[in-house]
């Protein structure tokens, strides 16, 4: 299935001026629902860190179409989360917090598109 950029380019542009809410709330919602990751996070700089994956997700949001832009960087992250202790089965959970977080501060806006077209996008 191709990725719809327009929907997340789209849903992302209006959930911005609301980022530091969102990503608040997909913090929020992870180490509500699984309080084992919240130890991940002991010693971690949480402001900072905020920052991090609101800025990576603005990052892959920019290149859907040339993820080869964005692909160093992933293999990058990817292997420092391995060294964190992240488990492969940890990965939908966090999928599962983002797509709640987005759910959640769009309100009304959100819908069962946009939640297909973020989870699609997030398993790629």
């Amino acid at each position: 299935m191709k990725l719809d950029v327009r929907i997340l380019r789209d849903s992302f542009e209006s959930l911005r001026p609301r980022g530091d809410e969102m990503v608040d709330k997909v913090y929020s919602i992870l180490f509500h629902r699984h309080p084992d990751i919240k130890k991940m996070f002991a010693k971690t700089d949480m402001t900072a860190q905020r920052k991090k994956f609101f800025d990576t997700l603005d990052e892959l949001i920019k290149h859907l179409e040339q993820p080869d832009k964005t692909l160093s960087d992933l293999l990058i992250l990817g292997n420092s989360h391995v060294d964190y202790g992240v488990k492969a089965d940890q990965y939908p959970l966090v999928c599962d917090a983002l797509v709640e977080a987005m759910k959640t501060v769009a309100g009304k806006q959100w819908t069962p598109k946009l939640d297909a077209a973020w989870r699609e996008a997030y398993a790629k």
